[in-house]
């Protein structure tokens, strides 16, 4: 399950960015922030050998300075059949949350990036559940990913997570997602 609602940390700003205001640019600020948030739970689910191969969506305008939707509900489908959903609003006037969860029978992660950690939650070999929180400070990312491609270059290899493959693997749910609720929930198989 992916959360994140989020109308306060929207600077003025960035309202006035083009891209994200223009409806002939799909998606706005659920395209542009939600392959990011796409791009973590891929990360998570390739850690458990998944992948998202469908979605059903609904989407919505809260807010209408941010068009040209600012919600998204959507059920995600794995290779393996299972099911989660993932949230998305920036139009919603709530608590400033994000939060990242993978549940499987063998225990669960989430990651809580406002609250700056990730809690386990795993079935040891004698049957027993044993949590433990670890600190995990707010990464955006930009900075990083600039500094992992310098150092790629000097290397000559490249990080996976930084290529354009990745990236399309991003745009491709998301935009399956708002191409789902562009048709009021139709099930989307990502190619």
């Amino acid at each position: 399950m992916v959360r994140i609602t989020s109308r306060e940390q929207i600077p003025e700003a960035l309202k006035e960015i083009c891209r994200r205001q223009q409806p002939s640019f799909q998606g706005g600020y659920i395209l542009d922030g939600g392959t990011h948030f796409v791009a973590v739970l891929r990360i998570l689910l390739a850690a458990l050998g998944r992948k998202v191969t469908t979605v059903s969506a609904f989407t919505s305008l809260l807010q209408k300075t941010l068009p040209p939707i600012d919600t998204l509900h959507a059920i995600l489908r794995t290779d393996d059949g299972r099911t989660g959903s993932y949230i998305c609003s920036v139009g919603l006037e709530s608590k400033l949350g994000m939060e990242f969860e993978v549940v499987t029978n063998k225990g669960s992660i989430i990651y809580r990036p406002f609250q700056m950690h990730i809690a386990t939650k795993l079935r040891t070999a004698d049957g027993k559940w044993e949590e433990k929180t670890e600190p995990a400070p707010i990464i955006w990312g930009v900075k990083e990913e600039i500094a992992a491609f310098a150092q790629g270059i000097t290397a000559g290899t490249l990080d996976w997570k930084l290529s354009a493959a990745e990236a399309l693997e991003d745009l491709k749910i998301v935009e399956a997602m708002i191409k789902s609720g562009e048709q009021i929930g139709v099930p989307i198989n990502i190619a």
